[in-house]
């Protein structure tokens, strides 16, 4: 059975749920005089958004669940001109104090990704480390599941031309398998078709040219198969919606949904993946969605945004690793993990941090977790140094 589509909000004349009607709340209707008591039960508003008495006007009479539909939903999806109504209405009513209060409440404390288990977020294996391994094979997320510690396996899928979602990372096939395929693409091979992976300069003496498994591009599927009971981060990357749907299908079948954080950073795909599955399989966030919560937390209202994502995935540049910002989300149950883009990546093919120097800086933000390639250096200075937990704040408000 296809997946139901979770309701959005695209503007003030989209209101309409499916089995909800919200009219009273467009903004084209304001002599709608339709009292829906089912807005209060909104799926698309946060828990406790609506809750009774939660506003009221200046004689202290509790505003209607669709005035406050109207308001929540200006505020949080709309511009700079609905901003300035939505506060001159409040003000005018009595209401702003209590609108804003409000706005802060509600929102879960709990650690998004729960089942990952407290430790797990710590310490992401990079495509499986590729300093210690060839790059998303399965002999390198075996030597990762072998440290007998929680961790994340980290991994990128890309779609081969018969349909098959394989573990690759690069858009170009020439660093991964030679200057031959340089300009070529997974998407133009079938599964029979594709090359073994050429051995980097860093794993020369380490990995065999006759070790035709730790050369072996493998199937989504395997991976999935193979590590029940590990917690994964999957980037879809570019991928098509096919891809999207059938590494969904495999994450629901294996009942891994609360074993896997999944998306990517682009923008258009990441909105696929909450399109179609919502958050029943948590989600991280794209480069727009995390630039727009990083500038709210410049004035101090990371808290406004309306948050779908379990986990913040950012690059270790300076500007980014922001204590206060971090403390804010995991004030929302929001997990923090820091990759490495320049900085720190050491002799790695970016995207892992991979010296103690990196750890410490990664530290000293607040993050939650680092993404490194070096999992078994991590792993042991992880021994003597912890990194702050996503619910460290228990049930403080922001």
């Amino acid at each position: 059975m296809a997946p139901s589509r979770p309701h959005k909000l695209n503007s003030p004349r989209d209101l309409r749920a499916p089995q909800q009607v919200l009219a009273s709340a467009c903004l084209s209707r304001p002599a709608c005089t339709q009292r829906c008591s089912t807005c209060a039960r909104c799926e698309t508003a946060p828990a406790g958004l609506f809750a009774p008495s939660a506003m009221t006007g200046e004689k202290g009479d509790a505003f209607s669940a669709t005035e406050q539909a109207h308001w929540i939903v200006m505020v949080q999806r709309g511009g700079v001109l609905q901003w300035v109504v939505c506060v001159r209405v409040a003000r005018d009513t009595g209401g702003m104090q209590r609108l804003f209060s409000t706005l802060n409440k509600g929102r879960s404390n709990n650690n998004r990704l729960e089942g990952f288990g407290a430790a797990a977020t710590q310490l992401m294996s990079h495509r499986g480390g590729s300093l210690e391994a060839i790059e998303n094979t399965l002999p390198a997320f075996r030597r990762s599941a072998a440290l007998g510690v929680p961790l994340i396996l980290e991994m990128d899928i890309c779609m081969t031309r018969d349909g098959h979602p394989v573990v690759f990372h690069d858009d170009d096939m020439g660093r991964l398998c030679g200057p031959q395929f340089k300009g070529r693409s997974i998407t133009e091979y079938a599964l029979s078709e594709l090359p073994p992976l050429v051995i980097p300069e860093a794993l020369k003496g380490i990995v065999s040219e006759n070790d035709k498994e730790a050369r072996r591009i493998p199937r989504f599927q395997e991976v999935v198969e193979e590590f029940p009971t590990f917690p994964m981060q999957v980037d879809v990357k570019a991928g098509s919606e096919a891809m999207i749907l059938q590494v969904a299908n495999l994450i629901t079948t294996n009942k891994r949904e609360h074993l896997t954080v999944w998306g990517t950073f682009r923008h258009a795909q990441n909105e696929q993946c909450y399109n179609y599955f919502g958050t029943r399989i948590p989600l991280f966030f794209s480069w727009r969605r995390w630039m727009a919560s990083y500038a709210l937390s410049w004035v101090g209202l990371t808290h406004w945004m309306e948050y779908r994502e379990s986990c913040l995935i950012v690059p270790n540049w300076q500007w980014v690793l922001r204590r206060k910002w971090f403390e804010d989300l995991n004030r929302l149950g929001i997990s923090v993990i820091v990759w490495g883009s320049k900085e720190d990546v050491a002799n790695g093919p970016g995207g892992g941090i991979n010296t103690v120097e990196g750890f410490e800086r990664v530290k000293r933000s607040g993050a939650n977790g680092i993404c490194t390639d070096r999992p078994t250096l991590l792993k042991e200075w992880l021994k003597t140094n912890q990194l702050e937990p996503v619910d460290r704040f228990g049930n403080k408000e922001p």
